[in-house]
């Protein structure tokens, strides 16, 4: 019977350590996805200022001449 518990308590740590280790893996799995995602819309968010920017400077440039 103390086998059979020591083999029991050995599958039971056994699992909740792979349960660990899989939650960790998805977390880490959500986060990149969620830094590709902020960043995907920051470069959006700054090809907009740059075209304002370029369109302020040429209409800038037309109200000038």
């Amino acid at each position: 019977m103390k086998a059979f518990k020591g083999i029991m308590w050995a599958l039971l740590i056994s699992a909740m350590f792979w349960a660990a280790l899989m939650f960790g893996i998805a977390s880490v799995c959500h986060e990149v996805d969620m830094r590709e995602e902020k960043v995907k819309h920051r470069r959006a968010y700054n090809q907009w200022l740059c075209d304002r920017a370029l369109n302020e400077h040429i209409t800038q440039r037309e109200w000038t001449r």
